[in-house]
């Protein structure tokens, strides 16, 4: 799914027994330790990850490594878009809505950038 408005982007990695998010924005890249989907209801489904962010070492002047947690409402199915919150150790929080999505996985942010998307819709 990806929000390329604000360039930034989140790639979502699921097999049978895991998933992984893996966050891109120009600034920096955030991997997820700990990932899981959730179904708090018999239909809603969220999905909820722990990330650690870090620019690349030129950039970490301005911003430096931190952790922080997402919680993603997954909506429509198929899933058609993400909606939720985030928060970082950095006192920052704030909402994320990806409407868009590309069938294939993205490695790096320049490689995500230049993937075609659709919303789905």
């Amino acid at each position: 799914m990806a929000s390329r408005a604000r360039w930034s982007l989140l790639a979502v990695d699921q097999s049978f027994s895991s998933v992984q998010a893996r966050a891109f924005v120009s600034t920096s890249e955030s991997n997820s330790p700990a990932a899981t989907l959730a179904r708090p209801a018999p239909t809603r489904r969220k999905l909820i990850y722990a990330y650690r962010s870090e620019a690349p070492y030129t950039g970490r002047d301005d911003n430096r490594p931190h952790d922080g947690t997402a919680v993603l409402a997954l909506v429509g199915t198929p899933v058609q878009d993400f909606a939720g919150s985030y928060y970082s150790d950095r006192l920052r929080r704030g909402s994320i809505r990806l409407a868009e999505h590309s069938p294939k996985f993205a490695e790096s942010f320049a490689q995500a950038e230049r993937l075609a998307y659709s919303t789905g819709r």
